[in-house]
């Protein structure tokens, strides 16, 4: 806010008045504001002045699919909430790089506010639990986002039944065949 008009007290050669930035709810990034004085019989002046907004960048990160299996492709929609004619790169990281494989870095274009990358889903021979895995986005200014996937693990451990006999009589006993169950590794 900037008052419509200030006066200069007679005999005085200044005056103070205030100028008050108006906080809204809007995402805008920094602006340059000019501000301009003008009176009759004198040379008009301005000066710049940098608003700082206070509402907060932010990376959003959203899966195609909250759970996935080993072998799939899924689709990454990176997006920002503070659109600039300039392109915004994004880094990516996980805490499980062995689970999924995708770009580093991507970038956002210039006047948009999102971008998809393909995310791949290893499809390892080594059985492993049902996990869920995070896949962060970070850019300096930006508060980082995060989602985190379910990857469903399609290597079900082989088990080996041994017999000692493959016939057995009923009147036998007890210790007429023995089983060993052996565990195999993964596919």
């Amino acid at each position: 806010n900037i008052p419509a008009s200030v006066t200069i007290n007679a005999n005085a050669s200044s005056a103070i008045f205030n100028l008050t930035a108006i906080d809204n709810t809007i995402v805008e990034g920094p602006r340059n504001v000019k501000i301009k004085v003008t009176a009759t019989a004198h040379r008009a002046d301005s000066a710049n002045l940098q608003i700082l907004d206070n509402e907060a960048t932010v990376l959003k990160a959203k899966l195609n699919k909250a759970v996935a299996n080993e072998g799939d492709t899924l689709s990454l929609r990176i997006s920002r909430n503070l659109v600039t004619n300039m392109p915004l790169q994004v880094v990516l990281s996980t805490n499980r790089p062995t689970q999924w494989q995708f770009v580093n870095a991507a970038t956002i274009p210039a006047n948009d506010s999102v971008v998809t990358i393909p995310v791949y889903v290893f499809n390892d021979k080594t059985p492993e639990l049902t996990e869920d895995v995070k896949l962060t986005i970070s850019s300096g200014g930006f508060v980082s986002g995060e989602v985190i996937c379910t990857i469903n693990d399609d290597d079900v451990p082989q088990l080996e039944l041994t017999l000692t006999a493959d016939t057995v009589p009923e009147t036998s006993g007890v210790y007429a065949c023995y089983a060993t169950i052996k565990r195999l590794s993964g596919e």
